[in-house]
This record gives structure tokens, C-alpha cells and sequence, in this order.
């Protein structure tokens, strides 16, 4: 198997340990980073705080979205053991600025046809309540595979978008267990968050991205392992010894 620049193996086994091992020995970067990604999100916060909500999402997909994906794309080289300059975050930004504002326009679609259809329905509660409950429900269903998969497919391997998004359906259910942890990961953050500190917000999201990255180095190496192993299957069945 190759090694990322002397780092061990990263396997089933590997995957908690080597994270916490990156985001030990990265720590100073990672605070750089989550002042990066909070400097970006700060608009979108202050104008939803204010019951903006159409400016608010349009400052989350110009700007929050873009320095999610530059988060990503930098500790996706923290990981790998790389030397990794603080100006990467810049240049990823501005690489990856198109592709993530439409990913984040697609993620804003349920949600607006939710609110679109439960505010014409708010006459027939008898509707209205089952069609906002499903939409959100699936709103967070589509956004955790966005962030889980779409994004790091997009920020490690430099994708088009389509093709991460066709990935990004496969992975999930293909690697239940990570996928289920992460999600179980996200919702004691947001309690934490919720019922300690909104100061959490600062760190968690970064320290959260770099087992989502980490994850999606994973579950891509397992399905590169698994499509190697169909292709010799096909080959002896083809050319028996």
C-alpha cells in the first residue's frame, strides 16, 4: 500500500488514531484556519441573526461555502503530512469559488421549495406540518451528504462537480458505520454548542472537518481497493491459471 510522505497506512483500524494524531500535531494551523472559516461565515451569521434570511443565504453561498471547501482542500494536506502553507487557504478559496457556489445553490434548493410550499399550504395545517417536517428532513438528509462527501470529494481530488455528486451517493451507504459516527459526531457538537457555548462554533467545525476529510481519504481508498479486487476477479475468470 502507498504511504502519504512516511505517514502509517490509513485503514479501518488507523482512521481515529491518525486523525487525532494530525489534529494534535496541526493545532496552530487549525486555529488559523477556523479564524479563516469564521471570518468568512461572520456575514451569514450577523444577517440571519437580524431575520435576513435570503441575504443571509446568499452571503452563506458566496462566502461561508467557498471557505468550508478551502477548510477541507487544507486539511486534506494536513493529513497527508504535507507542508502545508497558511496562503493554501486563499488559493483554495479562489480555486474551488465556482464549484462551491453551485453546490451551495443546489444545497439551498429543498429548503426554499420546503418554505415555499409550507407558507402556501399555511392555510390547511392538516398539510402543512407533514410537508415541513419531510422537507426538512430531507434538507438535512441532502445537506449531511453534501458535507460528508460532495465537499471532500471536491476539495481532495479536485473533481468536477457531478462526478462528486454521483460519488457521493454511493459512499455513504457503502461505508454505513463512518457514516453513522460522523452524523452521531455532528449532532453532540451541535448540542454542545447549543447547551455550553456558542463560542464552540469557532473550533468545532474545523476540528469536525478534519474527520470528514480524513473519512472521505478512507472510504475512497476502500473503493479503490474493492474495484481493484473486482478487476483480478474478472481477469482469472477470463484467464484461468
Amino acid at each position: 500500500m502507498q504511504l502519504d510522505n512516511g505517514q502509517p497506512p490509513l485503514n479501518q483500524q488507523s482512521y481515529l488514531g491518525q486523525t487525532l494524531a494530525a489534529l494534535w500535531d496541526n493545532l496552530p494551523q487549525l486555529v488559523v484556519a477556523a479564524a479563516f472559516l469564521s471570518l468568512c461565515a461572520g456575514p451569514a451569521f450577523a444577517l440571519a441573526a437580524v431575520e435576513w434570511p435570503a441575504p443571509a443565504a446568499a452571503a452563506g453561498v458566496l462566502l461561508a461555502v467557498p471557505a468550508w471547501m478551502a477548510v477541507q482542500h487544507f486539511e486534506g494536506e494536513l493529513l497527508q503530512g504535507k507542508a502545508t502553507p497558511l496562503r493554501l487557504l486563499l488559493s483554495g478559496w479562489r480555486s474551488f469559488w465556482l464549484r462551491s457556489v453551485r453546490l451551495g445553490v443546489l444545497a439551498l434548493f429543498l429548503p426554499a421549495l420546503t418554505w415555499l410550499l409550507a407558507t402556501r399550504l399555511a392555510a390547511d395545517s392538516s398539510l402543512a406540518v407533514p410537508v415541513a417536517t419531510g422537507g426538512v428532513l430531507a434538507s438535512l438528509l441532502v445537506g449531511g451528504i453534501l458535507v460528508l462527501y460532495t465537499c471532500p470529494l471536491l476539495a481532495l481530488y479536485d473533481t468536477d462537480l457531478p462526478a462528486a455528486l454521483r460519488n457521493s451517493l454511493l459512499l455513504p451507504a457503502r461505508h454505513i458505520n463512518h457514516t453513522l459516527g460522523l452524523v452521531a459526531m455532528a449532532v453532540l457538537g451541535a448540542l454542545a454548542t447549543l447547551y455550553l457555548s456558542l463560542g464552540l462554533l469557532f473550533v468545532l467545525p474545523v476540528l469536525y472537518g478534519m474527520f470528514v476529510a480524513n473519512n472521505c481519504r478512507l472510504a475512497v481508498q476502500l473503493e479503490q481497493a474493492r474495484q481493484n479486487s473486482i478487476k483480478r476477479e474478472v481477469r482469472k475468470s477470463l484467464w484461468p491459471n
